[in-house]
């Protein structure tokens, strides 16, 4: 008689365990729970990007990225806090009061195993007063990153000067 209330105990507990991972429908009958993609946020800011070029004449205090005469490249990787992303959304802040050229961020994909990238979108101010200015792309390729092999980074142009690269946020989901 013991015996057969413990068994009857265990049961009823993984019966209920079960329930609890797997879920109940509305009829009480075992239904699978689709995982949740988790949505998250990351600001890669001005002080993040480190000239490409030799002999570039350029600012950056930290908060502003800009360019003293010509244009100037610039480049800065991503780091997540988890091994696998896809990328959602990228928003470049920035000003750009400059019919003379304008901002843009690329996104790469960089494979070291195979001596390769890949581009995967960008995003670019126009002429505007607005001060700081949010341009925003979800025209992604490659949005998949699996940074065991792939090291994403972001290649700026700012295409003229009295114009600044304030930040670029990306929104990613794992």
């Amino acid at each position: 008689m013991l015996w057969s209330k413990r068994l009857w105990a265990v049961v009823l507990v993984g019966v209920l365990v079960a329930g609890l991972l797997v879920g109940f429908g509305a009829g009480g009958e075992a239904v699978a729970k689709e995982p949740r993609a988790t949505l998250r946020k990351v600001m890669i800011p001005a002080a993040a990007f480190i000239p490409t070029q030799d002999a570039l004449d350029y600012d950056n205090d930290g908060f502003m990225l800009s360019v003293v005469s010509g244009d100037g490249m610039f480049a800065a990787p991503l780091w997540f806090p988890v091994p696998e992303v896809i990328i959602r959304k990228i928003t470049l802040i920035a000003f750009d009061n400059s019919a003379a050229g304008r901002i843009c961020v690329d996104l790469y994909r960089a494979e070291p195993l195979r001596a390769d990238d890949w581009y995967a979108g960008a995003v670019c101010t126009a002429d505007s007063t607005d001060d700081p200015q949010r341009t925003v792309t979800t025209a992604l390729s490659h949005r998949r990153v699996n940074t065991v092999n792939i090291g994403p980074y972001l290649w700026a142009d700012i295409g003229a000067p009295n114009m600044s690269l304030y930040g670029v946020q990306v929104v990613y989901s794992y």
